[in-house]
């Protein structure tokens, strides 16, 4: 698959901002194979998303958290937080009845939280990620 330019430039962005988080995280653990395996879930878990998503999102470094914007209305549709050892998503989704479909997901509406939305799913394997993909996909159709 060939990329155009601007996907060139938020790959080349993440893997910045990634260097600086797995450079953290390593220096924090002094275990560089634990920054590697976040590394490389999070560049599996980006692709997965703009892959169903058609390429359809700005990736936006932010101080605490990457932000996903959909292209058309600007706005955010999942911010994720690289932590040690997983990735926490917060998906712009308004609090409803998903919760008692699903366990995958965490009300954090009533607590303290980084970026902007009511549920988190937290990515710890590759197993992980296709629980987390038909949220991410409905908040994206929601917000753009």
């Amino acid at each position: 698959m060939v990329l155009t330019e601007q996907q060139k430039r938020w790959n080349q962005h993440i893997e910045k901002l990634l260097k600086h988080k797995v450079d953290k995280i390593s220096g924090y653990y002094n275990n560089d194979e634990c920054g590697q395996v976040i590394l490389d879930l999070y560049e599996e878990f980006k692709d997965s998303i703009l892959k169903s998503i058609n390429w359809g999102a700005n990736i936006i470094e932010k101080s605490n958290y990457i932000s996903f914007k959909s292209k058309k209305r600007n706005q955010n549709f999942v911010d994720i937080q690289i932590q040690k050892f997983t990735i926490k998503c917060i998906i712009n989704l308004k609090k409803s009845n998903i919760l008692g479909k699903n366990n995958f997901l965490r009300d954090v509406s009533k607590i303290g939280h980084f970026g902007s939305g009511d549920y988190e799913a937290t990515i710890r394997s590759k197993q992980d990620i296709p629980f987390c993909l038909p949220f991410i996909i409905e908040s994206y159709k929601v917000n753009s």
